[in-house]
This record gives C-alpha cells, sequence and structure tokens, in this order.
C-alpha cells in the first residue's frame, strides 16, 4: 500500500488536532492535548491519529478513557428470540431435497399456495422501490448501474427465486468474475454478466441464468451492446445441459429468454417475453400482473433446469450401468506359432501376449 501521508502533513494534522482540543468543552480535553505533545515521531500514516482521528481504541484513548459510551442495553426479547431461532429451526429446513426429473409442458411446478407466497414477496420489494425516493421520476435519470442492479434487480430476483427446492446448493452472484464452470465450458476468460444464478454440484459451480443490467435510463448502443454480450456468454452448453436463462434489463424493461441445445447440437435462443419493470407506483394492474408472472415464468423454468441438473449424473450412472450389463466379455487365445511359449489372449479391451520362453511373464499392449 502506498504511503499516503509525509511527515509534515502528520505534523499538520496533530497540531490542528491540540488546537481543536484546547477550544473543546471535553472533560479531559487539556489531557488529551498534554498526551500529543511529541507523539509526531511516533506515528505512522496508517494510524487514525496521524489524520488528526481520535480513535477509540487508541492507546492515548484507552488510557485517559475519553471514548464516549454509545453502547444501549439489549432488550432481554433479542437474546430470547435469537435462542428460540436456533432450537427451532433444523437441518431439515435448509437441506437440499431429492427432486425428480421435470420437463417443460406448459404447467407450473409448485402449488398455488407457494405461488401466491412467491407474488406477495415480489410485491413487497416493489413496494420498497417505490418508497424510495433514488427511483421517483425526479432523481431517476442521475442513477448510476449499480444502484439499480443493488436496489432493484437484485432484490427482486431473488424474491421470485427464494425457496427454491435446492436450498443450500444454490445462490445469486453479483461477483466481478465469471466461474471455473462458465470457463470452462466456453474455453475463454472474461468478465462475466452482472448477475449470475448459480448452482453448485459435486463440488461443481453452474450457471442457470445470467443478466445483464443497464443503468434505469441508458441509451440504444448500451441495450445492444449487453444483448450481444448476454449472447455471447451464452452461446455455449454442452449436448447434456439443462438450458440457460437470459435475463437483459434494458433501461426500464425486462427481456427474458433461454438458450438451448437442441438433439441436433444446434444452439437456439428463444425470446420468451419482455415485460415493463414498474419501478414507479402504478395505478395500472395489468402491468403488475405482467411483471410478476414473467417473474414466475422465470421461477418455473428455473425449477426445471436444477431438476435437470441434479438428476443428470444419476442417468448417467445408470446408462453407464446398464452398459456393463449388457456387454460380454469375450476373450480370445491362440498361439503365434508352433512354439507353445508364444501365445497371445484378447478381451474386450486389451490384448495380452507371453514373453518368449515364460508363460509366467506377459507385457499388454
Amino acid at each position: 500500500m502506498q504511503e499516503d501521508l509525509t511527515k509534515e502533513a502528520i505534523e499538520k494534522n496533530i497540531r490542528t488536532l491540540k488546537t481543536q482540543l484546547n477550544g473543546s468543552s471535553l472533560p479531559i480535553a487539556d489531557e488529551l492535548s498534554a498526551a500529543l505533545d511529541g507523539i509526531e515521531s511516533k506515528l505512522s500514516w496508517e494510524m487514525p491519529l496521524a489524520s488528526g482521528v481520535l480513535y477509540s481504541q487508541s492507546k492515548e484513548i484507552e488510557e485517559l478513557g475519553a471514548d464516549e459510551n454509545r453502547k444501549v442495553p439489549t432488550p432481554s426479547f433479542v437474546a430470547e428470540l435469537c435462542n428460540k431461532f436456533i432450537e427451532n429451526i433444523s437441518d431439515d429446513d435448509i437441506t437440499d431435497v431429492s427432486i425428480e426429473e421435470l420437463s417443460h409442458d406448459n404447467c407450473m411446478k409448485e402449488s398455488d399456495e407457494v405461488l401466491q407466497e412467491v407474488t406477495s414477496r415480489i410485491l413487497e420489494i416493489l413496494e420498497t422501490v417505490w418508497e424510495t425516493h433514488a427511483f421517483s421520476k425526479r432523481f431517476i435519470t442521475s442513477q448510476s448501474e449499480g444502484t439499480y442492479v443493488t436496489d432493484v434487480i437484485v432484490p427482486i430476483i431473488r424474491a421470485a427465486l427464494k425457496n427454491l427446492p435446492i436450498k443450500k446448493s444454490i445462490f445469486v452472484s453479483t461477483a466481478e468474475r465469471q466461474s471455473i464452470a462458465s470457463k470452462d465450458r466456453k474455453g475463454e476468460y472474461g468478465k462475466r454478466p452482472d448477475v449470475m444464478l448459480i448452482a453448485k454440484y459435486k463440488n461443481k459451480p453452474h450457471e442457470l441464468i445470467y443478466a445483464e443490467c443497464s443503468r434505469p435510463v441508458c441509451t440504444d448502443t448500451k441495450k445492444n451492446d449487453d444483448w450481444a454480450k448476454l449472447c455471447n456468454k451464452c452461446c455455449k452448453i454442452n449436448s447434456d445441459q439443462f438450458g440457460i436463462l437470459g435475463v437483459q434489463v434494458a433501461a426500464q424493461i425486462l427481456h427474458l429468454s433461454v438458450l438451448t441445445r437442441d438433439e441436433d447440437q444446434i444452439h437456439r435462443l428463444h425470446h420468451l417475453c419482455s415485460v415493463e419493470i414498474p419501478i414507479h407506483l402504478t395505478e395500472n394492474s395489468q402491468k403488475l400482473i405482467d411483471f410478476v408472472d414473467t417473474l414466475l415464468l422465470l421461477r418455473n423454468i428455473t425449477i426445471v433446469s436444477l431438476s435437470q441438473l441434479f438428476n443428470s449424473a444419476l442417468r448417467k450412472k445408470n446408462e453407464k450401468d446398464d452398459n456393463i450389463k449388457l456387454q460380454k466379455p469375450t476373450v480370445i487365445t491362440r498361439y503365434l506359432d508352433d512354439d507353445s511359449d508364444k501365445w497371445e489372449i484378447t478381451t474386450n479391451s486389451k490384448k495380452f501376449r507371453s514373453c518368449p520362453k515364460s508363460k509366467d511373464n506377459y507385457e499388454a499392449f
């Protein structure tokens, strides 16, 4: 780390602090000022006191007892609720459950009761966004992409995907770099999408959703660039892999697509829908219905993808076991010449040949 404060700057900061203490009403201001005499030579640039800041855990403050106690007593019910929470929650509540392999058949995979809970969570997030002045029509043009992603897009995605059948092994990531699985699949390195949904299976991460986001107000160039980037990130999937959902947030429009690989090994990108993100209070209930419906669709496809991912290994193992059972061993023995010391055995996968003059020595080739 590069040094930011010179010796002269530290001395100036200490002089300024002593001047402030001399005019301070603190009961121990005089003692603090005296404790600072000649201290400049003992300070290094990274210490708070070198910047003229009285740090509560610094030696000088602790010895003089000058720190103000800003702590308040913890209400008794906090400990009670925490203890009750630990007692009631069990590993079963957060353990991944087995999930049958599902397919896309135009049907919701969850009950109406579960979908009502998901809808309520989404509406609660929207209510919070509506109450935030940062996204009011007056200030929205000045909001950055980071603020939009952190305060609106990610909370909405998390609300839509909360309590999936797979709990421990799935999470929403906003890290700057793509995962190892993504690098392996595409054979390249690069900055990954703004948001990803990652499922970890057999100690290997798999991306199920890629999301590219812009600012709440952006140019057409940004929209086109993000779309191209999203397509590029989704363009390589394995033949035995589930479809990858692509989410593009272009200003205040959400575009939902899914990329699959068909039986002919052809990559196909399907546009599912485009819907307005209601970041402002609206009396148009249809706008809300369309938005919630899109997020429920995203959740439903994710559940199917999870089922295919978590059942793929078992399916492969069963197929391998079946092949082993069907495969009958074949053994062919023949002598290479009239000399009985030279023979050859051929099995399904290997050949073994005797070494001359010894039936006990043989080599594989």
